[in-house]
């Protein structure tokens, strides 16, 4: 093999492991994600059971209620 094919070989190789770790990132980041929406649609949950019993409307009048005092 000659010093030019060696280098196309080398190049080749390093672009397949660069390629090979960015997939592995991504594969990395998608799962931090799906991890992350996860914890957030479980506090979502459990800060919504907070207010089962109150009507939706009373929440929002009372915040309104509380704007116009200020």
């Amino acid at each position: 093999m000659n010093a030019a094919n060696q280098m196309l070989q080398s190049i080749k190789n390093k672009k397949a492991l660069l390629t090979k770790e960015r997939d592995e990132s991504i594969a990395y980041i998608n799962e931090c994600y799906r991890k992350d929406m996860e914890i957030l649609e479980k506090e979502e949950r459990e800060w919504l059971e907070q207010f089962n019993d109150v009507p939706i409307n009373d929440i929002y009048n009372e915040d309104n209620e509380k704007v116009e005092k200020e």
